[in-house]
């Protein structure tokens, strides 16, 4: 937990930044910090969705769910998916370094075997239409069928449109740049030049009092 790895209200030497990498030095690498926070929240993630289909079993074989178990299993199968969208997904763009936000763009990471923690799967959501209930007299075992992808493919999604992002953000920085340049280049060329719709008003409002002074002034 992040209170957890305070010491005196400090932080600990490992998250901080070497000063000799840090222009002026001395300042805490708050991405890496806040990064150990979202992997807790993860693996909470992570458990509250295996407990929840772990529930599941359990529920089927309640009498009170009904004799229709496959409908019931479709309806939660898709609640399911709408749970990772609203508390998996909805985080990933608090998430600032990119494997760990990939892991929350993608859904639940799930090894499937042993061994498969270097690159494993990623559990993008299920599929109701092709599960099933196996109901016996002990329990309501089901079928569920996942639509995953490597981790590996999600973070180099990630690092893709962060070097997408990085390209706009320079080019929309150069376009501005360049108009504050042609602004300056105008307004130094002609600091007190007027422009020519003010220029026309001007003589016009000239024109306009020399020809009231003729009409005023009397005949000799």
């Amino acid at each position: 937990m992040l209170e957890s790895t305070l010491v005196n209200q400090n932080l600990p030497k490992q998250f901080q930044t070497n000063t000799k990498s840090l222009l002026g030095g001395g300042e805490l690498n708050l991405a890496m910090y806040e990064d150990k926070r979202h992997k807790a929240d993860y693996i909470s993630l992570q458990l509250a969705f295996m407990n929840d289909l772990t529930n599941l079993s359990l529920r089927l074989k309640d009498p009170r769910t009904g004799k229709d178990k496959d409908n019931f299993l479709f309806k939660e199968l898709r609640r399911i998916n709408d749970w990772i969208d609203a508390n998996v997904r909805s985080e990933a763009h608090k998430v600032k370094l990119p494997d760990t936000r990939s892991k929350f763009k993608g859904g639940i990471v799930f090894p499937m075997k042993i061994g498969d923690d270097r690159d494993p799967f990623v559990i993008l959501g299920n599929i109701p239409e092709l599960s099933a209930v196996f109901e016996t007299k002990a329990r309501a075992p089901y079928k569920i069928v996942f639509e995953v992808c490597r981790l590996s493919e999600l973070i180099e999604e990630t690092l893709a449109e962060e070097k997408a992002n990085l390209a706009l953000e320079a080019g929309a920085a150069a376009t501005d740049l360049a108009e504050a340049q042609a602004n300056e280049e105008r307004t130094v060329k002609n600091p007190d030049d007027d422009s020519e719709a003010d220029r026309d008003v001007w003589d016009d409002d000239e024109g306009a009092e020399d020809e009231k002074a003729v009409i005023d002034t009397p005949a000799v």
